[in-house]
């Protein structure tokens, strides 16, 4: 059960090069702040395992620039 002001939602991917899922929870944290929680997990099969270090390093940082432009963005229209 989500609790007033928190969001949560999740998307799945069944199939394709990359299954998995991807969920966000965004929480409230005070008057006028929130906590974002986003969590990705994703199924490498086959020969692609063997990319798996550098995929996790990719996604990280692709990850860690997306959540900081929505900080950004959210910031400045606050």
């Amino acid at each position: 059960m989500t609790q007033a002001g928190v969001f949560d939602s999740s998307v799945e991917i069944p199939e394709g090069a990359l299954p998995g899922r991807a969920s966000y929870l965004v929480e409230p944290n005070g008057d006028d702040r929130c906590h974002l929680t986003s969590t990705m997990q994703f199924n490498i099969n086959g020969w692609m395992r063997i990319t798996e270090p550098l995929f996790a390093r990719v996604l990280e940082r692709d990850s860690r620039r997306d959540e900081q432009a929505l900080k950004r963005h959210l910031e400045s229209n606050s």
